[in-house]
């Protein structure tokens, strides 16, 4: 259905965007990529991973707090739609005033 899908779509994107920014912390700190296992950090890049493990789930936490009070979902679907039905009203009553004044 189309909320499973915009659900996986948004866990797409947002993986491939949480990607983009740990690979830019982590370069911009010195982290040196190795295949072998045999390349040691600088202190900046393990610095910057222990910033990361640490703030990160914060930031994620915040994120999600404020997502959730924006979330409007569960009001509309309760019946609570007045705010809703109030600005169509509003919309359709100016788009009518804007015609009769342009037939006049």
């Amino acid at each position: 259905s189309l909320i499973f899908g915009a659900g996986s779509l948004g866990f797409k994107v947002g993986t491939g965007i949480t990607s983009v920014i740990m690979t830019a912390l982590l370069e911009g700190a010195g982290f040196l990529s190795s295949t072998t296992g045999g390349a040691v950090q600088p202190e900046s890049a393990k610095a910057m991973i222990t910033t990361i493990f640490q703030w990160g789930p914060i930031l994620i936490w915040a994120v999600a707090i404020i997502v959730l009070l924006l979330y409007k979902l569960d009001k509309i679907l309760n019946g609570d739609i007045q705010e809703i039905i109030d600005a169509c009203i509003a919309a359709d009553q100016a788009a009518k005033l804007a015609k009769m004044n342009e037939e006049e």
